[in-house]
Order: C-alpha cells, then structure tokens, then sequence
C-alpha cells in the first residue's frame, strides 16, 4: 500500500466533499449587510463588528439542511448559548480568575459534545466559537445590556432564513426521502438521512418510503459489488438490468417529490423478466446472486407503486433513534478511554493558557497564536498533522494572495475585495476546507489594521504556523490518543457489542428483560462506534486511493448501527410493556449465529456464506409474521431487523472476499 505523500495528502485533504453554496453565501452576504444597517439605526454603532460577525455564525446554523423543526431548535438553542458566552465574557473582563474558570467551562463542556455524535460535536465547536469571538471582540466601554443585545440582532437577522425554509418544510422532508431512491446515493448517506429525520412526524406512505429507500440503496451497492464477480457475459446482462433500475429508481423519486402516483414499472418488469430468465441458460449459470437481488429490488419497487398510490391515508409515525438518555451516553463515554474526553481535556488546557495570556497582554499577535491552536487541534495525532499540513498551506496562499492584491490594486478596492472574501469563505464552508482557510486569510490580511499588508502578511503566517505547532506538541504532549489502529479487529468488537446488545433485549420469556444490563451493554456499543469511526478517518487519512475500502467499512458500520437502532425501538417497547408481538427468541439465535459467522469471517478464520432463504423464511414463520394478529408496528420492526441482518452479512461476505479484512491491521 501507498503512503500519502506530502503534496499528494495536501491535495487529497482540500478535496471538495460537495458542491460550492452560492445560495447559502448570497443569503449570508444579504443578512450580514441587514445586520449592520440595523445596528447603524438602533444606535448601535460601537457593535457593528460583534454583530456583523455574529450573523454570520448563525447563519450558518440557519442555512443547515436539515427538517425545519429541528433547524429552528438549533437556531434557537444558539441564539441562548451565544447570549451567554457574551454574558461570561463581560462578567470576566475585569477578573483573569474568572476569565480562566468561564474559559475552562465553554472549552471542555463544548467539546465534550463529540461524545454524543459528530453532529453534536460541530455543534459544539460552534459554541465555543461564539465564547472566541466574545473574548476578542469586547471592548471595556459596552455595557451589559448593549453586550447582550448584539447577538439578539444577529440571531433575529439571521432567523429571517426560517421563514422560506418554513414554507418549504413539506418539499423538502419529500426530496430528502426521494434522494433515497437516486442512482449516485450512498448507503452513508441514506443513514444520515434516516438520523436527520428521528422523531420527525410523517405520514404512513413517507414514513415507509423512507425505510424502503435505505434498503434499496443497500441492496443497489451491493448488486454493484456482485457485478464485478459474474462473467463476462452474466455481467453485461446485470449491467443492462441494472441500468433500468438506475432509471426506475430516479423516476420513483421523482414521482415522490412531485406528489405523483403513477410510477410505470413496466420497462423494469421486463428487465427482471429477462434476467430471471437468463439465469436458467447454460451462458449466464452464475446469475443466481445477481437473480436474488433482483427480485428484491422487483419487491421493493412493487412496495413502493402501492405506497405512492395509497396517499389517503392520514396516520403519522416516527422513526425511533437508538434510545439512550444523556446519562446513559455520560455513563458510557465520560472517561478517559474515550478519545473525544481526552481532546476535551488538552484543548481546555491549551485554551485557557493561551487566551489567559492575551486576557493579560492584550496582545493581538498572541491572539493569533491561540487561533492556530483553535483551528489545528483535533483529537487524535494524525488528524492534527494534516489539519497542520492543509492549514498553514492555505494560509501561506492566503497570504501570497493578500500581498499581491495589496500590491496590484488601489487602496479604495481593498475593503471591497475583502468583503468578497467572506463571499467566497461562506461559499466554501463545509464542503471546500482549504479555500474557506485562504479566503479568510486574505480577508483578515487586507484588513487587518497594523502595518502594511506585507507586515501583516507575514505576522499572521508566523503566528498561525506557531499556534500550529503548539497544537501538534498538545496532541503529542496531552493525554496523547492511541496511535496504532487495528481496523479490522475494532469492527468486529464493534458488531460483537451490538450482538451483546442484541441478547438482552431479544429474550424469553419477555418478562425477564433486565434494563439495566441492556443499557451497560449499549453503553459499550456507543463507546466501540465511536472508536471504530476515528478508526475509519485515521485510514482515509493514511493511504492513496483507499476510497472503495472506506466506503465498505462505512457501510458495513452504517449497517450495524441501522441493527442496534431497529432492536433499541424493540428495547422501548419493552421497557413500556407496549410490545405485543411474539416470542423473540428465534430472532435472537437467528442473530447470534449469523453474527458469530461474520466476526468469524472478519477475523479471516471462516469464509462467510450468504444466508440460507430457506432458514429466513422459516424464521419468519415462526416469528408469525405472516399473521394478521400481529401489529404493523412490530411486524415492521421484526422484518426490518432480518433484513439489517442479511444486508450486514452481505456486505461483510463482500468486503471479506475482496481481501479487505487483510489489510489496515496496524494503522499508525
């Protein structure tokens, strides 16, 4: 395998992760001037620059596509949290012991948040940030009153983006189940879909076009996996196939975003036609993988024409996420076998020194320094390194940029042309990291008020590269986390705590379920999933062109957590004495088995079978599920965990064959 080179790992760290957001900078750019003017006319002129900035942060929050109800609680959570860092910065302006515990408090408890989910966690990075820009915008003369108004008006501007996404609540839920359906989907992402929409009320037919739309992109990566391993001529007649269910399928979201009810499967009916007959030919007698999961996508596409055509009826449902409280996440995470806790800890500790000094100084070189720690750090090594490498890279540009804009045009375009830098940042942001960093640089350098631009320039350089450093030396110094990474062997401790889990909620008799041991035992999945995800950045970080063995193991741990949130919705059930289905008994040895099977296989000690239909169907016969008496809710729950089961085996049996789990056994 390739080691990453320095100019290659360069390259590969600013690749664009999406589109640029032209929209989304307009809107900024309009709020930001809104903003200024408002503060210009309420009097409220010595907190244009708080306010301004401020508006963009929460336009950032603002513009997140995700459901409108929880943007809006997002948006309100951070209108509150941005109040009080304004409020703890003014408290601490005269007192550096009271500045150290408010700085000590907004670093720690901030970044403790990555232990709830990455989301969580940028979330939280965005707090803190509000805490940032607090300490280096106040100026002794506010008073508190004017102190707290000023992001009241950046988040009341900012707020104005609600009221489009409002009125558009109901489309943009259906284009988000619709993209479920669409040929260049990942099962990543369907996922994140899925999350996106927890405890969103739905109506019965989005509710399970949602679900069906994340098997279907499942079972369409898998066949995509197949068709590399069927002959020459087996492959031409599956890609055929396969080219009419790319076509289907982005009709079917089509038909889902415009409220339509005619989705036309006829030229997909005659696709299947053909390959369940070309399966029987002495040409094609290796079509039977490929047969199998064609007629589950023939089902799933049959499902999904009487889902559309069955708009009448009004029942809401909710899709469950894995449930766990706060105290259980706290339980299982808070210490210092978590790697998100012991970033937590090093970065207080290299905040606090670090704006301690400049609370002192008032130095604003020193200040910058603080800010090359802020923007390095990460919570493992090789994280900080390449956030070193792409950082101060940019930077450089940046300031190359700035110098030669300084240079070539006159000083009445400057102010203009760092204006159009912020444009270009909330272009950027999140999608393009490393042009965001330049375009800032150039903004702050351009008008940045000490010296000329080349002195400016050059100090921001410096400081930012020294902060840098310092950042490295914390990763090293602090609490360092582990440094080597057995990719493989930390998946299968990942899907064994999720089939431990799985034991004590699948049970007979169903009286005996012991909650406490369930939530132990699910605190230790939450704490495996987390480590098997930096696991997983760690290799992309580390290799060339190791982007299909990425997308396994990212849908392969998509998967599992898909298992644990299925079987937690059986857990509340329980819990609530609200389950009313049958003995789970079979379900869970069924599970075990298979489980048992694919950490075998993991593990290179077994080759991985594909499940026995024969032994699904039976499972299914003695879990009732054919039985009217049973309810749609649990019947639904029961279905879907076999078939997070199966489609977990089958990637596994993918990734297994393709020599994956030989590779990334000591990742440094």
């Amino acid at each position: 395998m390739e080691k990453v080179g320095l100019l290659r790992k360069i390259w590969r760290l600013s690749k664009p992760r999406g589109n640029l957001l032209w929209k989304q900078a307009i809107h900024t750019i309009i709020l930001m001037i809104i903003a200024g003017v408002l503060a210009q006319f309420t009097g409220f002129k010595e907190g244009i620059k708080p306010i301004i900035i401020t508006t963009l942060f929460a336009s950032l929050i603002m513009d997140l596509s995700i459901p409108f109800k929880k943007v809006a609680y997002l948006g309100f959570l951070g209108a509150i949290i941005t109040v009080l860092a304004f409020c703890s910065v003014f408290l601490s302006a005269s007192s550096l012991p009271l500045f150290i515990f408010f700085t000590i408090l907004w670093s720690f408890f901030t970044f403790s948040m990555y232990i709830f989910g990455e989301t969580y966690g940028i979330i939280g990075y965005t707090f803190f940030l509000s805490y940032f820009l607090a300490a280096i915008l106040f100026e002794n003369q506010t008073t508190l009153i004017e102190w707290l108004i000023y992001p009241i008006i950046a988040y009341s501007v900012a707020s104005l983006l609600l009221i489009p996404k409002f009125f558009r609540r109901i489309r943009f839920i259906r284009e988000l189940i619709a993209s479920n359906f669409k040929s260049d989907t990942t099962l990543r992402s369907t996922f994140a879909i899925r999350k996106n929409m927890e405890n969103i009320s739905l109506k019965h037919n989005l509710y399970h076009l949602l679900r069906l739309g994340t098997y279907y992109t499942g079972i369409r990566v898998y066949s995509n996996m197949v068709l590399s391993k069927l002959s020459v001529p087996s492959r031409k007649k599956f890609q055929k196939f396969l080219k009419v269910t790319y076509k289907t399928g982005d009709m079917v979201s089509q038909e889902i975003i415009s409220k339509g009810n005619d989705v036309n499967l006829s030229e997909f009916d005659l696709a299947l036609k053909k390959i369940n007959n070309k399966s029987e030919s002495t040409e094609c007698n290796d079509l039977d993988a490929a047969k199998t999961l064609a007629n589950n996508i023939g089902q799933i596409f049959n499902v999904v024409k009487l889902l559309l055509e069955d708009s009448q009826n009004n029942n809401n449902l909710k899709i469950s996420g894995i449930s766990h409280s706060f105290k259980q996440t706290i339980q299982a995470n808070f210490n210092l076998k978590n790697m998100y806790i012991r970033h937590a800890i090093r970065f207080t500790f290299a905040m606090t020194i670090g704006l301690a000094i400049v609370h002192i100084t008032n130095d604003r070189n020193a200040l910058w320094i603080v800010m090359g720690i802020l923007i390095v750090l990460k919570p493992d090594i090789t994280s900080t390194i390449n956030n070193m490498l792409l950082r101060v890279t940019f930077n450089l540009l940046g300031v190359i940029v700035a110098v030669l804009i300084g240079l070539i045009f006159p000083h009445f375009l400057i102010a203009w042309l760092a204006f159009l830098m912020i444009f270009l940042f909330r272009s950027f942001v999140p999608n393009y990291i490393g042009p965001s960093v330049m375009a800032m640089t150039i903004f702050i350098v351009l008008l940045w008020p000490q010296g000329t631009v080349i002195e400016n320039g050059l100090a921001r350089l410096i400081d930012i590269t020294v902060g840098a450093v310092i950042a490295v030396l914390c990763a090293y110094l602090i609490l360092p986390s582990r440094v080597t990474v057995d990719l493989p062997l930390q998946l299968s401790k990942t899907i064994m705590s999720n089939s431990r889990y799985a034991s004590n909620i699948l049970i007979s008799p169903l009286n005996q379920y012991d909650h406490n041991e369930s939530i132990s035992n699910l605190n230790k999945f939450i704490l495996e999933v987390n480590n098997l995800e930096s696991a997983i950045q760690k290799l992309q970080d580390s290799f060339v062109d190791v982007y299909q063995d990425v997308e396994l193991y990212n849908s392969i741990a998509a998967i599992n957590y898909e298992l644990s949130a299925n079987i937690s919705v059986i857990a509340s059930k329980l819990e609530s004495k609200k389950y009313a289905g049958p003995d789970l008994l079979p379900l869970s040895t069924f599970l075990q088995k298979i489980i048992f099977n694919i950490v075998e296989a993991i593990k290179g000690k077994i080759a991985l079978d594909e499940i026995d239909e024969d032994e699904v169907n039976q499972l299914e016969k003695n879990l009732s599920l054919d039985s009217e008496d049973l309810s749609g809710d649990d019947k639904q729950f029961l279905q879907w965990i076999i078939s997070d089961v199966k489609l977990l085996n089958q990637n596994v049996k993918n990734a297994s064959e393709s020599g994956l789990f030989n590779r990334y056994r000591k990742l440094l």
